[in-house]
């Protein structure tokens, strides 16, 4: 069953007056469970975390419009 975009949680604001999928507690943690698997892999971070954590949720949340929008066809 498909939500609508009245039943989604978005955000307004974006620069294209385009509606964005609110980052949720879950996506934020999930965020920050990556960046430490990949500190213990080794992996540096050289930015600040607050910049990683919004780019990796960007990703999931552009993901998760993708998957919705292929299960809609």
């Amino acid at each position: 069953m498909a939500r609508t975009n009245a039943e989604k949680n978005c955000v307004d604001g974006s620069p294209f007056g385009r509606q964005s999928i609110e980052t949720t507690e879950s996506m934020i943690k999930l965020a920050e469970e990556a960046l430490a698997v990949g500190e213990l892999l080794g992996v540096k971070v050289i930015s600040h975390k607050a910049n990683v954590v919004k780019r990796i949720t960007d990703s999931l949340k552009s993901n998760r419009v993708t998957r919705s929008m292929r299960a809609r066809h």
